[in-house]
């Protein structure tokens, strides 16, 4: 599995060049994820979207967000066709190109808000340091979820003069077969008190 880490930039760079992520651009790291499938593994399920949770490990470690530890507790986002009146099992997935497509926008989403958020603060900190007093209030500084986009592949078990005995698996070139948006798991009591 690839995992392309959605970058923050400066609002210079969005508007003048990067109004969109290159997934070329991004940083890429490999690794591998465990996807919980049970019933209480699902988190989630929105009119569009069902959330489960998973676990990340990437080779090598990021130096902090999404995968900067083995077996980091994520959850996963993946698109559905909104086929019944109730949102929940099964799920009717889209083809692979029109899901990636709902999830690189949603990616970009993200893109766009980490920096309107950091603008924010900016402002907020400017403003602080021209001040004569501080504020009368505290302010509130908020942690924006981190996230990232998950190209799982098909691995397929080939059997070549060379593996016959061992049965390697191996994963083909460009065969993606499910595509996530990957998202910082937020702890339960945080959860339960928003």
């Amino acid at each position: 599995m690839d995992f392309y880490p959605i970058p923050t930039c400066s609002l210079n760079e969005l508007t003048a060049t990067k109004a969109a992520i290159n997934i070329k651009e991004v940083e890429l790291f490999s690794g591998s994820i465990r996807l919980d499938l049970s019933a209480s593994g699902l988190i989630g399920v929105g009119a569009f979207k069902a959330v489960q949770m998973a676990q990340l490990t990437l080779l090598p470690l990021r130096h902090s967000g999404i995968g900067s530890c083995s077996n980091h507790d994520i959850v996963l986002k993946r698109s559905y066709v909104d086929n019944n009146s109730k949102p929940g099992p099964p799920f009717t997935c889209y083809m692979l190109t029109d899901e990636s497509n709902l999830l690189y926008h949603e990616a970009n989403i993200l893109y766009w808000a980490k920096v309107l958020l950091k603008l924010t603060y900016d402002f907020i900190d400017h403003a602080i340091n021209d001040a004569s007093a501080l504020p009368p209030f505290k302010i509130p500084y908020l942690h924006f979820i981190n996230a990232g986009l998950v190209f799982a592949y098909l691995f397929a078990t080939v059997t070549t003069n060379a593996s016959v005995k061992t049965r390697q698996s191996v994963k083909p070139g460009g065969t993606v077969s499910t595509i996530y948006l990957a998202k910082e798991l937020i702890p339960a009591s945080l959860r339960e008190s928003l």
